[in-house]
């Protein structure tokens, strides 16, 4: 049974059942000693883990309860939590949990927390480490100097995806995960982006398809020396989930979590100059799933789904052979007829333009469909 607990009149707390929050199963695993259990929660919210080897009041006992997780987040209205090895010296211990405050209120320290848990550690992430994406004009590269940093030009021959389409000063940048004992891990990957002083990251596990975004708060400049979470001063630099996933993220990031563009692609891995340094990971039927209840599903996506769900009618769709439907908002500045895509693809793209124009309106069709809001003042007035 889990307790809620509220201060007596002697001002030790008193146990007093709460039907809300019910231990529905328990187990230990005889070979590793894992004491795991479940109990009933609700989707989005925050809880606490407390563990004690007694249930006395603190008054009567030296021994009090010790709080073992302080922001799991429920994934459904069953939460299992595992306290590992715990059971190795086969004492009694008990446990409780609590209720915290609503998921929409966490703080970016605990937001970076749940994402270390699926990523694994969260790099330093450093504008000097990131590479600079180069606006060409006529073919000839513009020079970003310190007087036209972050001025938007009026043409180019390859424009961004969104936003400012001729940005000069905008970069881009890769890190490798690494696992909890600093080891490599080549399943997981971060990607930084630097533009308008700012800094937006997206980390992906490629293996199980896991994602984060996050962001640094306006007011903070991408160029200083941004805390990581084991810093005191993470949650002054570094936004919100809920402030990141108002943003409207996976709105745009909805066939996977990198977006390509001619303009972005251009930049190169340095360990490999036949890749993109953007990686192109996604197939049609490529995990992909967002950490943590501030941000809504992709759309097209079945809510807990870690694979795009693909219409009966877009069945052998060829332009969702490689990946999943991808919708181009207004906003974009590259059109789904007008994008020219990059190697290996260009050929194929090339072929096929005028074969697939079906395919390409089945899209279009499904997109208008789905009645996606990029920004909330379009319900203004419904």
């Amino acid at each position: 049974m889990a307790y809620s607990f509220f201060p007596s009149a002697s001002g030790d707390p008193t146990p007093e059942p709460n039907r809300d929050l019910v231990i529905t199963e328990f187990s230990i695993d005889p070979e590793s000693n894992d004491a795991t259990f479940s109990f009933e929660a609700k989707p989005g919210h925050l809880y606490a883990i407390d563990r004690s080897t007694t249930l006395l009041p603190a008054s009567l006992s030296s021994a009090g309860w010790l709080e073992i997780e302080d922001s799991l987040v429920a994934q459904s209205e069953i939460q299992s939590f595992t306290d590992p090895m715990i059971a190795a010296d086969h004492s009694k211990f008990f446990y409780r949990v609590r209720v915290k405050e609503n998921a929409s209120s966490r703080t970016a320290l605990m937001y970076a927390r749940e994402c270390e848990k699926h990523l694994g550690p969260l790099p330093k992430f450093r504008y000097e480490d990131a590479i600079e994406i180069p606006i060409t004009q006529n073919g000839k590269q513009v020079i970003v100097t310190k007087e036209n940093i972050g001025k938007s030009l009026k043409f180019g021959d390859k424009p961004a995806a969104f936003g400012a389409p001729y940005q000069l000063g905008n970069r881009v940048g890769r890190y490798q995960g690494i696992k909890a004992d600093g080891s490599p891990n080549p399943d997981v990957v971060f990607v930084t982006f630097f533009r308008d002083g700012g800094l937006g990251v997206i980390g992906h596990n490629m293996k199980t398809g896991a994602t984060c975004f996050l962001s640094i708060k306006d007011e903070i400049n991408g160029k200083q020396n941004l805390p990581t979470p084991d810093k005191p001063e993470y949650d002054k630099s570094w936004q919100t989930p809920a402030v990141v996933a108002a943003d409207g993220c996976v709105k745009c990031h909805m066939a996977d979590p990198f977006l390509h563009s001619p303009w972005i692609d251009q930049v190169r891995d340095p360990k490999n100059p036949e890749l993109t340094l953007v990686p192109l990971i996604a197939d049609f039927d490529s995990p992909y799933f967002v950490i943590g209840k501030e941000f809504p599903t992709p759309p097209g996506r079945k809510p807990g789904a870690i694979r795009a769900t693909i219409p009966k009618h877009l069945e052998g769709n060829k332009c969702i052979q490689c990946h999943a439907p991808q919708c181009v908002p207004d906003f974009f500045n590259v059109k789904l007829d007008e994008l020219k895509m990059s190697a290996p693809f260009h050929t194929m793209e090339m072929e096929t333009r005028e074969k697939w124009v079906k395919d390409r309106e089945a899209i279009r069709e499904y997109c208008q469909s789905l009645d996606i809001h990029y920004f909330e003042s379009e319900n203004e007035g419904e």
